[in-house]
């Protein structure tokens, strides 16, 4: 799940809708697919599909509040190694970060929308924003691992999604599929000899610096409880080490390399998909700037 759609799930769970927020690792969301346009050209359109979730809720008897598209825009994503030692020394390995991400406001307007909503007008607030799947007009998409997900054609999230899009069939499952390509070119990656190449390497530079970890995942996870009195001064030094054994045992370059390569392949075998969504984004461009202008 997207960014903005996890920062919409996380208010709703802020007053207790279970089941609604998706699981979240520490650090960031995925990587940005390749067929995501320019910064400017994808805020324009996250702005205008939020306007459009916006208007329906309204015309369903519910407010709504466009929620930004980097609601932390400090959190970044190391699907391998931390290899940023300033980022590191910073924000350690982004724990408050993301608990900035997963935990909004409790006083912000939405939030507070939410939270006075009775439990049957909350469910009647998801149900309106995502629909249930179930319907013989579900939108359907096939994922890169060969999984199925469906989505109800009539919930205000689709008909946004319909409106600046036009084919909305079209635009779900490319969306879906270029989504997922990150997931697929991080386990090509994981699963190359060179990656397991480096680790070795980068493990040892760790043990050299006092820190007894096989994988970066080892290391991350002896961070977990990142609220315990010390612990971010302790996820600080253990992810500044992580990144300078990245940078010092050439690990960052390699897996920089290798994501690089199989960026290219994910996106040739899943070339039908990347085109589609650039072309129905571009296509979108001129409706994005008339819906935002008009507000």
């Amino acid at each position: 799940m997207s960014k903005p759609w996890r920062w919409i799930a996380s208010a709703a769970a802020a007053v207790a809708l279970a089941g609604v927020v998706a699981a979240t690792s520490q650090g960031a969301a995925a990587p940005v697919p390749a067929a995501t346009p320019p910064g400017s050209e994808a805020d324009l359109l996250h702005d205008a599909e939020q306007i459009l979730i916006g208007r329906c809720l309204a015309e369903r008897g519910f407010s709504y509040w466009p929620q930004p598209r980097d609601p932390v825009p400090e959190l970044r994503d190391f699907p391998y190694v931390v290899d940023d030692v300033g980022w590191a020394r910073r924000y350690g390995y982004g724990s408050a970060l993301q608990r900035r991400f997963d935990e909004p406001d409790p006083d912000d307007s939405y939030t507070r929308y939410l939270r006075g909503l009775s439990q049957d007008r909350r469910a009647s607030f998801l149900l309106a924003l995502n629909g249930r799947p179930g319907g013989a007009g579900d939108l359907v998409a096939k994922l890169p691992n060969g999984m199925e997900v469906k989505r109800s054609d009539s919930s205000c999230v689709s008909l946004a999604e319909q409106r600046l899009y036009g084919d909305v069939r079209a635009w779900y499952q490319a969306k879906r599929v270029t989504d997922g390509l990150a997931g697929a070119r991080a386990a090509l990656v994981l699963a190359d000899p060179a990656y397991a190449d480096a680790v070795r390497a980068w493990s040892g530079c760790m043990r050299a610096a006092g820190f007894l970890y096989e994988t970066p995942d080892d290391a991350r996870a002896a961070v977990a409880d990142g609220t315990a009195p010390g612990a971010f001064d302790r996820e600080v030094e253990i992810a500044v080490a992580e990144a300078t054994c990245a940078v010092d045992t050439g690990m960052a370059a390699t897996v920089a390399s290798l994501d690089r390569r199989y960026a290219a392949v994910v996106t040739k075998d899943h070339q039908v998909a990347v085109d589609t969504r650039a072309r129905l984004q571009a296509a979108a461009l001129p409706l994005a700037r008339e819906i935002v202008r008009a507000g």
